[in-house]
Formats: C-alpha cells, sequence, structure tokens
C-alpha cells in the first residue's frame, strides 16, 4: 500500500519592450531546459536510479528555487534512498509550493500510514480524492486507511465502489482481498481471494508468496482454497493427459521434479515459480501443466492451452515431446535411484 483576472495592459516604453522581448527570448530555452532535466531526472527514478536522479534535481532546484514539481520528483528520490527525512523535507516543500499536486498528498498520505497516523492519512487521501475525484485509486486508498483506523463499514463501502468500477477484474479483488488480510479480517478477505482465483486463477500462485497474506497460513479456509483447484479448461480446448508409474507425492517431489526437467528439455518456456498441494502441482507457461494424484496408485500430468494458443499440429508435436521427455526422465531417475541402494 495499494493518495485569474486578466489586467489591462498598459504601453510599455521603449526601453522596457526591448527588455520584456529579450527575457521571452531567453525564457523558451530555459522551460525547455526544466523540461528536459525533470523528464531525465524521472527516467532515471523510473529506471532504479534515483542515486543519479538527486543531482540533476539539485542542480534544477538551485537554478529554480520555486520548482515543485523538482522538490516533489527529489522527494521521491530520496524515498528510495531511504532517506526519509531528507524525502519529508523536500515532500514539505513541494506541497508548499504547489498543494495542486495529487501524488504529493499520495506520498504523504503512504507516510501517515507508515507512521499508523491514520487520521493525518485520511486527510492526505482525501486532499487526493478532492484534487480528482474521479481518479481510480480514491476508493481503494481511502478504503484502506478506514479499515486499518478499525472503521470496517465504511471502509466495506469504499472498497464495494472500487469493485463497482473495476467489476470482473481479478486484481482488483485481490488488492481488496490483501487489505482486509493486513486488517485482519480473515473471513473477507479469503471470499475476496476466491472471487480473485475465479476470475484468474494465477491470483491464488501470486498470493503464497505474498507478504499480505502470511497472517492467514494456519486459518483453515485459507488453507483449504490455497489447496483447491477447481479449474477445468473451457469447451473447445486443448487437453491432453498421461499417467506414469511414479505417484504424486508433495513431499518427495520426484514426479514433479521430472515433469520441470522434461519442460527444460522440451525448452518450454514456464514460470520457475510453481504451485504445489497435497494432492496436485501446477507448472504455468505457454501449457498448463498439472501434475496430480492418478488412479491405482500412479501420477498424472494432464496439459492444456487455450485453443486459439497453437494449431492442432503443434499442439500434438508439442505436447508429445513432453510426455516422452517426462518419461525419459522417470526413467532417468530411477536408474539413479537403483544405484544409489546398489
Amino acid at each position: 500500500m495499494r493518495l485569474r483576472c486578466p489586467r489591462r495592459r498598459l504601453p510599455l516604453p521603449a526601453l522596457l519592450l526591448a527588455a520584456a522581448l529579450a527575457f521571452s527570448l531567453v525564457a523558451v530555452p530555459l522551460a525547455a531546459q526544466t523540461a528536459r532535466a525533470l523528464a531525465q531526472a524521472q527516467e532515471l527514478v523510473d529506471g532504479g536510479k534515483p542515486q543519479q536522479a538527486i543531482p540533476l534535481l539539485d542542480s534544477l532546484i538551485k537554478r529554480e528555487p520555486g520548482n515543485a514539481r523538482a522538490f516533489l520528483l527529489r522527494s521521491t528520490a530520496r524515498f528510495l534512498i531511504d532517506d526519509i527525512d531528507g524525502g519529508k523535507k523536500d515532500l514539505d516543500k513541494a506541497l508548499q509550493l504547489d498543494p495542486r499536486q495529487r501524488q504529493g498528498w499520495l506520498h504523504r498520505g503512504a507516510l501517515e500510514v507508515a507512521a499508523k497516523h491514520y487520521d493525518a492519512a485520511l486527510a492526505a487521501f482525501g486532499e487526493a480524492e478532492k484534487l480528482d475525484p474521479q481518479a481510480q485509486d480514491n476508493d481503494i486508498n481511502l478504503g484502506a486507511v478506514l479499515l486499518l483506523a478499525g472503521k470496517l463499514e465504511p471502509a466495506t463501502q469504499r472498497f464495494q465502489s472500487y469493485l463497482g468500477k473495476h467489476a470482473g477484474v481479478a486484481d482488483a479483488q485481490y488488492l481488496v482481498a490483501s487489505n482486509y488480510a493486513i486488517a485482519g479480517y480473515a473471513a473477507l478477505a479469503v471470499e475476496h481471494l476466491r472471487q480473485a482465483i475465479a476470475l484468474d486463477e494465477r491470483s491464488r500462485l501470486l498470493a503464497r508468496t505474498d507478504p499480505n497474506f502470511a497472517v492467514l497460513a494456519k486459518d483453515k479456509r485459507y488453507t483449504e482454497l490455497m489447496a483447491t483447484d477447481s479449474y477445468k479448461p473451457p469447451a473447445g480446448s486443448h487437453v491432453a493427459a498421461r499417467d506414469y508409474d511414479l505417484a504424486y507425492n508433495a513431499e518427495d517431489g520426484k514426479l514433479l521434479g521430472s515433469v520441470v526437467e522434461a519442460m527444460s528439455v522440451s525448452k518450454e518456456r514456464f514460470d520457475p515459480r510453481l504451485e504445489s498441494a497435497p494432492d496436485w502441482a501446477l507448472v504455468w507457461g505457454d501449457l498448463r501443466v498439472k501434475v496430480m494424484r492418478g488412479a491405482d496408485g500412479k501420477g498424472r500430468v494432464e496439459v492444456s492451452a487455450p485453443l486459439d494458443r497453437l494449431s492442432e499440429a503443434e499442439w500434438r508435436q508439442r505436447t508429445d515431446k513432453l510426455f516422452k521427455n517426462i518419461a525419459l526422465q522417470l526413467y532417468s531417475r530411477k536408474l539413479s535411484d537403483a544405484k544409489k541402494r546398489d
């Protein structure tokens, strides 16, 4: 946590007019120079090089001590290098110079949340909402702080508003679930995570390594959800399966290990983050590969993919190759185990 009335112009004397024209000729390149410096500094910050951005911003601020954007960007750079006091000082100056900088209020809100100053955080995110009432992060930011402050009902109203604007979006359900988890509302966290998984089952994979859900590790509802794979390939999907003599065992990982090795040998792209549950495991890639308990104590490997991802010929060629390499890896493992026994 994821905050003028025109005045009548009078004729200028010739010398003043000349001076005004001279100033205007200088102002254009200075403005362009400022824009380039800000853009370059922003690129460095976005590229993970905040330390290199700071000297650029130092020079810009020295030349333009009233540049609110430069102070705000330097505050971000300083926060990224853990210069918290320097970042706060720059942030205060940025908002003093221009309180219309919405990103500055979002930063202020985040700092107040970290300090557990929830009333101040609500005020900061409230300022951000005033500056852009239609911004999509208003509800989630304010809902998260209300929840941390123990105000469940108004927080839930904010979350429902957020979800209403992101109907059918797995990431939105996941974000709400993580906020409930952080605040200790296990039942609500599990329910929204369940909805996120129904929309995109990889939400379950994400939750496995998300520290926000660590507090639910011993919650039965959460562990049951993480152990459940209810996915069924849509009608018309490519689907193929093979049974192997080695049973799936989540403890020894032999069948799963052989599948992963076979995918590498077959040059199949896959996510190194594996899902493992007591009765099944998943390897994510171009192909969805599920390893599970089969009948009669055997292990079963099921492979699927959307129909439009591969032609029928390519599907057959790749799955035949994968199944063959799994068998070869299992045979090699069997020989290795026999040698160890001897």
